[in-house]
C-alpha cells in the first residue's frame, strides 16, 4: 500500500500536513517570510532519519549532503569561515 501525505496551504509559507492520521504544521523562519509556526522541512528530513532504526550511515550521509549540497547558508559562509558540525546520537 502506498504512502499518502496531504499538505494544505494555510497562507504564507505555512502548511498543515496530514500523515497517517497525524497533523502537524511546517513553516519557515520569520527572517525568510514565514511565521515560525512549525519545523522546517529540512529539519524534518533529518528527524525522519533518526527514526529509521538509527542507521548512522544514513544519518551521516544526510548531514553531509545537507552541509555540502543543499544548505545555502553553508555555501555562503564557507567562503569566508570554516564550518564544523558534529553528529551526536543518544542511544
Amino acid at each position: 500500500m502506498g504512502e499518502k501525505t496531504i499538505a494544505e496551504w494555510k497562507g504564507g509559507m505555512e502548511f498543515d500536513i496530514e500523515l497517517h492520521g497525524h497533523h502537524f504544521t511546517i513553516d519557515a523562519d520569520e527572517k525568510v517570510g514565514g511565521n515560525n509556526k512549525g519545523p522546517r522541512p529540512k529539519s524534518l528530513l533529518l528527524s525522519a532519519l533518526a527514526g529509521d532504526n538509527l542507521d548512522t550511515g544514513k544519518i551521516e550521509k544526510a548531514v553531509k549532503m545537507s552541509q555540502t549540497k543543499y544548505c545555502g547558508v553553508t555555501a555562503m559562509l564557507e567562503k569566508t569561515a570554516k564550518i564544523n558540525y558534529e553528529i551526536i546520537l543518544n542511544t
